[in-house]
C-alpha cells in the first residue's frame, strides 16, 4: 500500500533537504521525499492526500517521561497542581467515602508548594482515614504523604533507619517519629512495594488511554525514564504483553532506573538482562537511568550554594561511583540518562561524560535530564563532551514564588538552553509526564519554549533572560531528530528521509505562520506510526 502526501509544507528535520512539498510512503517506510512533480511516479494506485499547505513533520517524541509508571500512579485518586490544601483534603475525603471496600487508598498529583516548611502531616490524613493505609504521591513525584496506618502496617517507627539518610528519608518530628512526609523515590518505594495499592484492570485501561492520548498529541515515540524496583518490573510485563498483541502506539525507549547506591551495584547486569528480552524497534531497553538529585520545589536539588533557607540536596551517587557506572554502561554498549537539576549535579554529569569520552566511547548517548540550573562555566561542556541537554520547556515560565528560595540571580538564570545550544550542543524536549503540571502536549512545549511565558496568558511576565528563548526550529528538532538521536534510533526515525519508518504527523497549519501565543492551539490532524494511522482528527480526510 502506497500513500502519497503532496502540496504540503513538509519540514523534514534533515538539514541536507529541510523543506519539501511531497512524501511517499510504502507499507511502513518512506520511499520518496521531494517535490510534487517527482511524487507523481508513486500516485498510480496510491492513496493521495492533498495537504493543501498543511504542515507535515516527523512523528514527535517525548524525550523524557514516565508513561509506564504513570498508568500505575494514576489508577487511583487524581489531583492537580491548582489545588489548595483544603481542596486536596476534600478530594481525599470524597474518594475514601466513594470506595469503602478498598484495602488501601492511593492518589497522585498534589502540589508540593501548598504546605509550609514542615511539609504535609499524617494527622490531617488520619482525620479522614484512620483505619486503612493511605498514600499520596506529589505532582513532582519526588515526595509523598501518608497516614499513620501506613507506617503502622509497615512497621515504620522512629527506630526505622532512613533508606538514604539526608537524601531519601522519612521526615521526622522533634522526637524522631515520622511526620507523614516522605522525601524522594527510594523512601517512597519502601512504602509502595509492600502494599496492594493498585488495581490491575484500571492500569490496563489507563495504558490504552495514555497511548491514545499521546497519538492525539502527535507523539509516535517516547523515552520512558523508568519506575522503581518491582513497579518497574511490572511495567515491563505490561509492555511485553502489549507488544505481543500489537497494541503499542508509540516506540518506546526504556531503561533500568537507579535511585541509590545499592541498586547501582547490579544495574548494568540488570540492563543486560532486560535488553536481551526487549530490543525491538517498538520497545528497546538500552539505557542506564540515574536519578542523581532532587528538585528545586522540594529544595533537594544538589546545588553548589544552598537555598536561601539553608536547605540543599545531596548527590545520589558520588563522583567516583558515578564515573565507574557510566564507564561500565558505555563499555557494555548502553546509553546513559542522568536526572540532574541542580548546578552541582549537572557538573557531575558532565564530568562523567568527560571520562566516558576520554575512554573512547564516542557513540554512547549521554543525556542530562531537566538541565535547570547550569553553572556558567559548565555551559560549553555540553557540546565539548556531546551531552544532550534535555529539558521540559513547559517549565520555562515565570513563577515568582520560586525566587525567594533560589535568590534573585539564580532565579533569573534557569533553563539556559539557548546558551548551551549556542556552543553546538543538542537539546531534547520532554514533558516528565505525569510530573507535568503544565501539560504534556508537545505544541504547548514549543509555545512555552519560544515565549518563556505561561501558556494561558500572552501578557504574562517572561522568564528572564529573554535571550534564552528557543526558536520553533530548535524545539521541533528537540522533539524529533535530536530525541531520536538520544534514543539511538536516529537512523530509523526522527526525520523524513527515504528508508526511515513512516512516523509522521500532519498539523493544520505551519507553526512558523501562526502567532507564537497560538502555537498550542494548532490541531493535530493525523498521526502515523510506521505508515499506519494511530490518530485521525474528524476534520481530516485520509
Amino acid at each position: 500500500m502506497i500513500t502519497v502526501f503532496k502540496n504540503g509544507h513538509v519540514y523534514t528535520m534533515n538539514r541536507e533537504m529541510p523543506y519539501v512539498s511531497a512524501v511517499a510512503v510504502e507499507d511502513d517506510k518512506i520511499v520518496y521525499v521531494g517535490n510534487d512533480e517527482g511524487v507523481k511516479a508513486y500516485e498510480a494506485g496510491a492513496k493521495v492526500v492533498d495537504l493543501d499547505g498543511k504542515m507535515l513533520i516527523p512523528g514527535m517524541i517525548d524525550a523524557h517521561c514516565h508513561p509506564l509508571m504513570s498508568a500505575v500512579l494514576t489508577s487511583g485518586l487524581m489531583m492537580d497542581a491548582g489545588m489548595t490544601k483544603e481542596d486536596i483534603l476534600a478530594a481525599v475525603r470524597e474518594y475514601v467515602a466513594a470506595n469503602p471496600d478498598n484495602e488501601t487508598y492511593f492518589g497522585m498529583g498534589y502540589p508540593e508548594w501548598v504546605f509550609d516548611e514542615a511539609g504535609p502531616r499524617k494527622e490531617e490524613l488520619d482525620a479522614i482515614c484512620p483505619d486503612k493505609p493511605l498514600l499520596l504521591i506529589s505532582n513532582g513525584v519526588h515526595e509523598a504523604w501518608c497516614n499513620s496506618k501506613t507506617f503502622e502496617v509497615l512497621h515504620i517507627t522512629k527506630d526505622t533507619p532512613d533508606p538514604l539518610p539526608g537524601r531519601s528519608y522519612f521526615r521526622r518530628d522533634e522526637s524522631g517519629e515520622p511526620t507523614g512526609h516522605v522525601i524522594e523515590t527510594v523512601a517512597e518505594q519502601v512504602i509502595m512495594s509492600q502494599l496492594p495499592w493498585f488495581d490491575p484492570e484500571a492500569i490496563t485501561r489507563i495504558y490504552h488511554e495514555i497511548f491514545d492520548m499521546y497519538s492525539a498529541l502527535g507523539v509516535t515515540g517516547f523515552v520512558d525514564c523508568g519506575a522503581s524496583g518491582e513497579l518497574g518490573a511490572k511495567c515491563m510485563e505490561y509492555m511485553t504483553e502489549f507488544e505481543k498483541r500489537g497494541d503499542l502506539q508509540q516506540r518506546i525507549c526504556g531503561c533500568v532506573m537507579v535511585e541509590g547506591p545499592e541498586v547501582l551495584k547490579t544495574a548494568v547486569e540488570d540492563l543486560k538482562k532486560h535488553h536481551a528480552a526487549h530490543h525491538s524497534d517498538m520497545y528497546n531497553i538500552a539505557t542506564l537511568k540515574i536519578i542523581n538529585d532532587g528538585t528545586l520545589e522540594s529544595e533537594n536539588a544538589a546545588m553548589y550554594e544552598p537555598f536561601t533557607d539553608g536547605a540543599n540536596g545531596e548527590l545520589t551517587i558520588q563522583s567516583p561511583e558515578l564515573v565507574a557506572s557510566c564507564l561500565e554502561a558505555a563499555a557494555a554498549g548502553f546509553d546513559i540518562h542522568i536526572h540532574a537539576i541542580g548546578d552541582r549535579a549537572i557538573h557531575e554529569t558532565l564530568m562523567a561524560a568527560k571520562a566516558v569520552r576520554e575512554a573512547g566511547y564516542f557513540d554512547t548517548r549521554i543525556i542530562n535530564a531537566h538541565t535547570q540550573m547550569t553553572a556558567p562555566e559548565d555551559i560549553p561542556l555540553f557540546a565539548r563532551y556531546n551531552v544532550l541537554a534535555n529539558t521540559s520547556s513547559i517549565w520555562h515560565y515565570d513563577a515568582p514564588e520560586a525566587e525567594g528560595a533560589l535568590g534573585t540571580w539564580r532565579y533569573h538564570h534557569q533553563f539556559r538552553l539557548q546558551s548551551i545550544l549556542s556552543h553546538g550542543a543538542r537539546m531534547t524536549l520532554g514533558s516528565d509526564f505525569p510530573a507535568d503540571e503544565m501539560g504534556n502536549e508537545p505544541l504547548k512545549g514549543i509555545q512555552m519554549g519560544v515565549t518563556r511565558q505561561i501558556f494561558n496568558n500572552p501578557e504574562a511576565p517572561i522568564l528572564e533572560s529573554e535571550a534564552e528563548k528557543l526558536t520553533i526550529e530548535q524545539c521541533l528538532e528537540g522533539y524529533t531528530i535530536n530525541a531520536a538521536y538520544g534514543m539511538h534510533w536516529d537512523d530509523k526515525i526522527g526525520s523524513i528521509e527515504v528508508g526511515k519508518y513512516a512516523d509522521l504527523v500532519v498539523l493544520e497549519k505551519d507553526l512558523n505562520e501562526v502567532p507564537v501565543h497560538t502555537i498550542m492551539d494548532t490541531k493535530v490532524l493525523l498521526t502515523m506510526l510506521g505508515g499506519k494511522p494511530t490518530y485521525v482528527n474528524e476534520e481530516f480526510s485520509l
